[in-house]
């Protein structure tokens, strides 16, 4: 059971896919394969687009030695690899296959038409519909929180100013 909170419901989302991210010493290829190409890995590891750069250089010579089999990664290229992982968009959709049950809970100020007041309100999903609640949390907040509360049963209401925990089990 894994608990996360605070107050960007985006940023959450993005804790518990990259919490779902790990690398694998037999996993270099899929790596490769979420990148596309071996370029884009390597300015991913590197941190840069300049292509003419030291660290672009020797992250490409370090990506191509773990293509070959020459070598595997070091602990240090390992963390690159992990990071650039943790950021890119393909890897974490993957991800989502990999989340199970959610409970939310979000506290706030709660607008139903007229109505404004402090409310908390607390919303078990199955994994099912958590996987579709982190795909709508991954266009958009606003997306995520419509499909929260539709799926809480409610239409036309919205937060403003709320914190949000989100535990995972």
């Amino acid at each position: 059971m894994s608990s996360y909170s605070g107050t960007n419901l985006t940023q959450i989302a993005e804790q518990i896919l990259a919490s779902k991210i790990q690398y694998q010493e037999d996993s270099f290829f899929e790596v490769l394969y979420d990148f596309g190409s071996t370029p884009a890995l390597a300015m991913a590891m590197a941190g840069t687009t300049d292509k003419k750069s030291k660290a672009y250089k020797a992250a490409m010579r370090k990506v191509n030695f773990y293509k070959r089999g020459v070598r595997k990664p070091s602990p240090k290229s390992k963390e690159q690899i992990l990071a650039a992982m943790q950021k890119n968009p393909k890897t974490k959709s993957r991800r989502i296959q990999q989340i199970g049950s959610l409970t939310i809970s979000i506290q706030g100020t709660w607008r139903k038409s007229k109505d404004l007041r402090q409310r908390k309100v607390i919303h078990k999903m199955n994994a099912e519909t958590a996987k579709k609640f982190i795909t709508e949390l991954l266009k958009s907040e606003e997306s995520g929180m419509d499909f929260l509360l539709f799926d809480y049963g409610v239409e036309d209401a919205n937060f403003e100013n709320y914190s949000i925990t989100i535990e995972e089990f």
